[in-house]
This record gives C-alpha cells, structure tokens and sequence, in this order.
C-alpha cells in the first residue's frame, strides 16, 4: 500500500536525519504559514488520524457497500 510505504519512509528519515527540524521550516499551503519541521510531522501525524477516522465514519454508514 503506497501509504504504508511513504509513512515508513517518513519515519525513517526523521529517525535518521541529522536536520534540526526546530530550525527547518517550509509554508503549509492551506494556513500560508511557516511550520517548523517539528510542527509539520505532527501535522501529518493529526492529518492521517483525521483521514482514519473518516473512513470508519464512512464505514458505519446504512449505505455503505458491505462485501
């Protein structure tokens, strides 16, 4: 699953970096504010949990395809 393997990737490289993710920063698109590096891995951290529990909203639902 390419999720998975990004996710996996992502985790490794922040394990693994040597970047001061305090001093690295880069604009979030939506806000049009800089994120620390920090701040933007728990940004994807809430962005993917939001995402999952969609889905299982979405999977409650009376119209939901059961299979």
């Amino acid at each position: 699953m390419a999720f998975l393997e990004v996710r996996r990737e992502t985790l490794e490289w922040v394990r693994t970096t040597d970047i001061d993710l305090r001093a690295f920063t880069a604009s979030n698109p939506v806000t049009q504010k800089d994120l620390e590096g920090f701040q933007w891995m728990i940004f994807l951290t809430g962005h993917s949990a939001r995402h999952t529990d969609q889905i299982r909203e979405i999977k409650t639902a009376s119209r939901f395809p059961s299979k």
